[in-house]
């Protein structure tokens, strides 16, 4: 005969690969992950510099270029025309 369904009986939870106490390899390999996640942690941060670094640098340009484009377009306003000689 099969069970129900709605069986109160469940298999056993299978033991977990790391202890949750304080075994040895959970020791051995704890400053292993803690270094492993110190190390993405470095690379996301550097990550982060250098795409602020780079929105700066684009946006220091474009303002470099738009002043000079301004400044040229507006001294050539300024400068009064010479009458040509015919």
């Amino acid at each position: 005969m099969a069970p129900a369904p709605d069986d109160s009986r469940r298999e056993a939870a299978p033991e977990p690969v790391l202890g949750l106490g304080s075994s040895g390899i959970t020791q051995v390999l704890k400053p292993v992950l803690l270094s492993m996640i110190r190390g993405v942690r470095t690379r996301w941060r550097w990550k982060v510099v250098l795409r602020s670094l780079t929105v700066l640098l684009g946006a220091g340009v474009g303002t470099i270029l738009v002043a000079a484009y301004g400044s040229s377009s507006s001294a050539s306003a300024r400068r009064p025309s010479s009458p040509r000689a015919s």
